[in-house]
């Protein structure tokens, strides 16, 4: 499902996949075009148990995002994902697909969360019809092959398994 969403209050807690375009994507680039014209085929294709989520208003949802890596940050329990999203958000302007299993304000340690620059996406899929294969795959059947695609170094930082490649960070996802 597809949607365009000025605040992260306004976007249901029952999906079991959440992909959100971060950063400046409306800069016209292949990929950048692939997912701005192609918003609600991918919203379609992915099903009703996940969501696609893009702005209205320019920043709003980053700065949401980032008011819950603070809030979290206070939470030892939840300090792997703090320091993940101190990571991801380094370079705020950076158009990327931030992937999670659970809404934002729903998360737990064993949350699956994943950040994708566009630079590794556009390296990686060359075929825009093949990056949306593997959206669907992983919305439909946790299939982590986009994963595989773009995270091929590995590195561990203070415990945390960290998948590193061209500007992919993920976490808690089973890459093996």
């Amino acid at each position: 499902m597809g949607e365009i969403r000025s605040s992260l209050s306004k976007i249901s807690l029952d999906y079991s996949y959440y992909f959100f375009l971060i950063g400046d994507y409306e800069i016209n680039t292949p990929i950048n075009s692939f997912f701005n014209d192609n918003f609600k085929k991918i919203g379609s294709d992915i099903g009703e148990n996940a969501v696609i989520v893009r702005r209205t208003d320019k920043s709003r949802i980053e700065r949401e995002l980032n008011d819950i890596y603070t809030n979290i940050s206070i939470n030892t329990d939840l300090n792997k994902i703090a320091k993940f999203f101190k990571k991801a958000f380094e370079h705020e302007n950076k158009p990327g697909l931030l992937i999670m299993n659970r809404h934002p304000s729903q998360l737990l340690v064993d949350s699956k969360i994943a950040y994708i620059s566009f630079a590794a996406l556009e390296k990686t899929y060359p075929d825009k019809n093949e990056l949306l294969r593997d959206i669907v795959g992983l919305a439909q059947n946790n299939d982590y092959t986009i994963f595989k695609k773009t995270a091929t170094k590995r590195k561990i930082v203070d415990g945390i398994s960290i998948s590193i490649n061209l500007g992919v960070l993920s976490i808690n996802f089973d890459l093996k």
